[in-house]
């Protein structure tokens, strides 16, 4: 079977013995390790110009990790392409070169984790919401495409991405319609919003909803056929606030992608342990948990007996610390016993991994989950 096929099957009522494997956020992991996977040079991160660079990349990265999916990125317009060239100047650093006016950019190349991003570095700061309109300013609606706007050369990679690397599942994310609130209200902001003007976090999850159904739109017409869902922070909330600000939403958005033939893995990061039942009426296909940490306890054999078949479950092997420091031995012992937990959940099993790879983790370890799986999954 293919790894499309495997995941296909995974996903399926009837689940299968060929467990497929993928990666929590692979995007992380060559970031950290760029030289590690490929040989194209380090700063061809900052540039989507390429789309020959681009799908060679993509290939590095399934040779190296084993991974079933693959993911899809927009190229960008031809007319935005072929504006800037880029030189290498260090291992660290690099100039990009506005063709047209002679000015210089100079490019770092982000550290092991990553630079602190200006959306998260919002999260302590924002605006006080207190209208709709300031919502839909914060939330703009993306454009309606069809077939024929992304034509414009958007389309590009991920076409070539489907048809030449196609025995792998072509995915790509999005949010569920809770996730962006914290960045436009703040963390602090959006806490109190939600005991203090219910009625506007509301306002904003339909807000948000209307802009990812406008992106899984323009998915499906690019090629991918499975979404990764991503929430976090919503274990900050009740049980009761989670139903009423986010799962309605979620239920919409997971409907939609349904409708357009495609399938939704909602990976739920924080503490599920309050409200599991709630996560099992998302209406995704499959549930994908973060490992035991930050004060919680997550069990994939636990959670595979509660769930008992009624939808997909995605393993949560430990990126922290099993995965980074082995030994190999450690791993093939936990990757056979998330196998067993994903029998017990009739076959509907996906190994995967609870965090990003850490910066750290040995190429050897990673290899060492898909060796396992191959070996013990028929």
């Amino acid at each position: 079977m293919t790894g499309r096929e495997k995941i296909l099957a995974a996903l399926s009522p009837a689940g299968t013995p060929h467990a497929p494997i993928v990666l929590c956020y692979p995007e992380i992991f060559m970031r950290d390790q760029w030289e590690h996977i490929t040989r194209e040079p380090w700063w061809m991160m900052h540039t989507g110009d390429d789309v020959e660079v681009g799908i060679r990349v993509s290939r590095d990265l399934q040779a190296v990790t084993g991974e079933d999916r693959v993911r899809l990125w927009q190229s960008p317009p031809h007319r935005d392409r072929g504006k800037f060239r880029i030189e290498g100047l260090d291992a660290t650093t690099a100039r990009k070169i506005d063709l047209a006016t002679g000015q210089v950019e100079i490019l770092r190349r982000p550290p092991k984790g990553g630079f602190v991003s200006q959306k998260d570095a919002g999260l302590g700061v924002a605006p006080v919401i207190t209208s709709r309109e300031q919502i839909d300013e914060l939330l703009p609606l993306p454009p309606e495409e069809t077939a024929a706007t992304l034509a414009d050369g958007r389309d590009e990679r991920p076409r070539r991405t489907v048809r030449e690397l196609g025995e792998y599942m072509p995915w790509t994310q999005i949010n569920t319609p809770f996730d962006p609130l914290p960045y436009i209200w703040g963390f602090d902001g959006l806490m109190m919003a939600c005991c203090d003007s219910p009625e506007l976090v509301e306002y904003g999850a339909q807000r948000s909803l209307a802009v990812n159904l406008r992106k899984v739109a323009t998915w499906r017409l690019l090629g991918a056929e499975l979404l990764w869902i991503q929430e976090c922070m919503t274990d900050q909330i009740s049980p009761a606030q989670y139903r009423r600000f986010n799962l309605p939403y979620l239920q919409q958005l997971t409907a939609a992608i349904r409708r357009a033939g495609m399938y939704g893995i909602y990976y739920y990061c924080g503490n599920p342990n309050d409200r599991l039942e709630l996560l099992l009426e998302s209406g995704a296909h499959a549930l994908a948990l973060e490992e035991s940490k930050k004060g919680f306890d997550i069990d994939v054999a636990e959670i595979a007996a509660k769930v008992d078949g009624r939808m997909a479950l995605l393993g949560n092997l430990d990126a922290m610390v099993l995965l980074e420091r082995g030994p190999v031995s450690a791993i093939r012992t936990e990757v056979a016993r998330q196998l067993s937990a994903g029998r017990r959940n009739s076959g509907r099993f996906i190994i995967g991994i609870g965090s990003p790879v850490t910066p750290d983790t040995p190429l050897a370890h990673l290899r060492a989950v898909a060796d396992a799986v191959h070996e013990l999954a028929p």
